[in-house]
């Protein structure tokens, strides 16, 4: 049995690009680990002095707002705003109704991610 060879490509890879990569990466890390330090001791100090903590906490979730467009068989983008996820059912969307087949695919694919009942 013979493994899989994939093809190769000679290239030159200029020194200064992994090293700019390389001292990106640590100086993101570094801010990184700065600011977890300040958050921490800002937390310390609070709880110390019988603080509450302070603001800044877990980040309160929003409402997911997404939109689908029909290209309607073809390549054109992006296509026909599909109804929203949370637009009432018409004869036109309806598993079975008399709309297009594409309407019916789109509110079938809501479906399928648990939007629409």
């Amino acid at each position: 049995m013979s493994a899989f060879v994939s093809p190769r490509r000679a290239g030159v890879l200029p020194p200064y690009l992994p090293d700019q990569g390389a001292q990106a990466a640590r100086q993101h890390a570094r801010r990184c680990a700065l600011l977890s330090r300040q958050v921490t001791a800002t937390r310390r100090q609070h709880h110390a002095l019988g603080l509450p903590a302070p603001p800044g906490g877990a980040a309160t979730p929003t409402a997911v707002q997404r939109w689908v467009s029909d290209a309607r068989q073809g390549s054109t983008l992006p296509g026909t705003l599909t109804p929203d996820e949370g637009a009432a059912a018409t004869a036109d969307n309806v598993e079975g109704g008399t709309g297009s087949p594409q309407a019916r695919a789109v509110q079938q694919a809501w479906r399928a991610v648990g939007v629409c009942a």
